[in-house]
């Protein structure tokens, strides 16, 4: 890579990362006030954009050390700069992805739960059932079971034909 596409990537990804934070954090307050036990390092958008902005560090110190920028005095501190700064990145990927594992488990059991749980059913034809006469139940009830007889031989004749 040029030296000018490494201090242009640097650059951009420092100020993704700082968009994405900031946005991040703006999300963040929003949901807070509905749910006040909400934690900063559980939101990806916050995460992610500490690691883009991160990774445009990790390339800026990377290019100086490489060009020469830092002097000989200080290009040694730059290097454990630069490996602290790798470290870091590495646990706040580790982090997003932990993050990412764990929320798509929650929402899988989520929907699980929903798909299992009994429906309540609040549909007209309960409650016209319920307000039926005695009588109107048990023509109702003659109508199903004649419709059911219709029905199976409708699949027994079916399954003769086949």
């Amino acid at each position: 890579m040029g030296p000018q596409l490494t201090i242009l990537l640097g650059v951009l990804f420092v100020v993704l990362g700082i968009i994405t934070s900031y946005t991040g954090i703006r999300l963040f307050r929003r949901l807070r006030a509905q749910n006040p036990n909400l934690r900063w390092y559980k939101q990806t958008r916050i995460l992610s954009g500490g690691e883009y902005a991160l990774l445009g560090i990790v390339l800026l110190i990377n290019y100086g050390l490489t060009t020469g920028y830092f002097s000989a005095s200080i290009a040694p501190t730059m290097v454990v700069v630069l490996a602290i700064v790798l470290v870091i990145a590495a646990i706040g990927m580790i982090f997003l992805f932990v993050n990412g594992i764990m929320a798509k488990r929650d929402a899988r059991r989520r929907f699980m739960e929903q798909r299992a749980a009994p429906q309540p059913t609040t549909s007209a034809a309960t409650t016209v059932q319920r307000e039926l006469t005695p009588e109107e139940q048990a023509r109702q009830i003659q109508k199903r079971r004649e419709r059911r007889k219709k029905a199976a031989a409708a699949r027994r004749r079916q399954a003769g034909r086949a």
